[in-house]
């Protein structure tokens, strides 16, 4: 706003300037040709440094801008990294496990199975639940107070149940309040055909969070995490979890898997600096990119 009034002001200025000139309204004048000819090296000098202002403050702006949209996409890759090396290390850790239980399994050794479960549990407290069914997709044994219930995830278990390794996307799960990863991996007996499935409820969204509220930046700046749908997985204000993002302009560019930035009004009427970057998503079935967008408000970015 204030770089469009400077530019009328000064149009207006010019033009007042041309009128003068054609009109030779100082002709009358004692060096009259000296006084327009001042008056229009004055006014061009006024112009060429009112253009020289804008386009530093704009190239200013725009190498700030930047300087965010670098820094989301090296934190978008850090998140993504991390993300991808976490899950793929839980999934390994759990078939490994599930190897080992492999004897118990045919055997329906329980408490054995439990024991071994309830250590991993300890190792890693992202398991929030751990689940064994046998080959026909039967209970056999959970960790947690859920013992009654259907094991998680009947697509996961039944990719498991084939020999597959599956990662589900965030999954609302009853009992719990919030959503979780499931994922599941097959039990093997000892010529490695599956006999049961290992199913876990995975809360890597925990880190998420941490990792939200530790990027944070300036007074105003901080970045959320969004699902393919555009609901917030990760937020600094917990209460905002699950709140749809989607009618914002950047989340939707970055469903369309596209990295950029945009200006525009959020909930409240502020302007803010919105910064946006797909990340990859872990899940084995039909994964849409999650979404990573950086937001601060337009005064702040560009001060």
């Amino acid at each position: 706003m204030f770089l469009l009034i400077l530019l009328g002001t000064v149009a207006l200025g010019l033009a007042g300037l041309v009128i003068l000139v054609r009109r030779r309204s100082l002709s009358g004048f004692e060096n009259g040709f000296l006084l327009t000819l001042a008056l229009v090296l004055a006014g061009t000098g006024v112009l060429s440094a009112a253009l020289v202002g804008v386009w530093l403050y704009l190239d200013a702006s725009t190498e700030l801008v930047q300087g965010a949209v670098t820094d989301l996409a090296h934190n978008a890759q850090l998140i993504e990294a991390t993300a991808l090396r976490d899950i793929n290390m839980t999934v390994d850790q759990m078939t490994r496990v599930a190897a080992g239980i492999g004897p118990d399994v045919q055997q329906r050794a329980v408490r054995d199975i439990e024991i071994v479960l309830r250590t991993f549990q300890r190792v890693d407290p992202m398991l929030l639940e751990l689940d064994v069914v046998d080959a026909e997709g039967r209970p056999l044994l959970a960790t947690s107070r859920r013992e009654r219930r259907p094991a998680p995830g009947r697509v996961a278990v039944a990719f498991a149940l084939e020999g597959k390794r599956f990662v589900s996307d965030p999954t609302p799960v009853p009992g719990f309040d919030k959503s979780l990863f499931v994922i599941a991996v097959p039990v093997p007996d000892a010529q490695g055909r599956p006999i049961g499935a290992l199913a876990a409820l995975y809360d890597q969204l925990d880190w998420f969070e941490d990792i939200a509220k530790a990027m944070t930046f300036g007074k105003t700046g901080y970045a959320v995490l969004a699902d393919g749908d555009g609901r917030a997985l990760a937020h600094p204000d917990v209460k905002r979890l699950g709140e749809d993002l989607s009618a914002y302009a950047a989340v939707r560019e970055a469903r369309q898997e596209r990295s950029g930035w945009i200006v525009e009004r959020n909930r409240a009427g502020v302007r803010r600096l919105f910064v946006y970057q797909p990340v990859k998503n872990p899940a084995t079935v039909s994964p849409r990119p999650w979404l990573l967008v950086a937001e601060m408000d337009e005064k702040e970015a560009l001060t």
